[in-house]
């Protein structure tokens, strides 16, 4: 298997069925990608040299951004909802 790396996003604050999410402040999502996949977005379109530095700096909003990108590139490997 290739290397994966899982970081942490905000919950979806609307529910597929287009309610509220009511436990919106009390989880976040958690998601896999590859690696390689990580390194080459940051790279890309974040303009960061390294993904190690990328890694020590990085925001939820950020991370929202990616998780969507991820989603529609389909390369998420595992995610779940965990409580924060």
């Amino acid at each position: 298997m290739y290397p994966l790396i899982t970081l942490e996003t905000y919950s979806q604050m609307v529910m597929k069925d287009g309610t509220e999410n009511p436990f919106y402040d009390e989880e976040l999502i958690e998601f896999t990608v590859p690696y390689s996949w990580l390194s080459r977005i940051v790279s890309k379109e974040l303009g960061k040299n390294k993904l190690e530095e990328y890694l020590d700096t990085y925001t939820w909003d950020e991370t929202w951004s990616l998780y969507e990108e991820a989603t529609a590139d389909k390369v998420i490997v595992k995610e779940r909802i965990v409580e924060r």
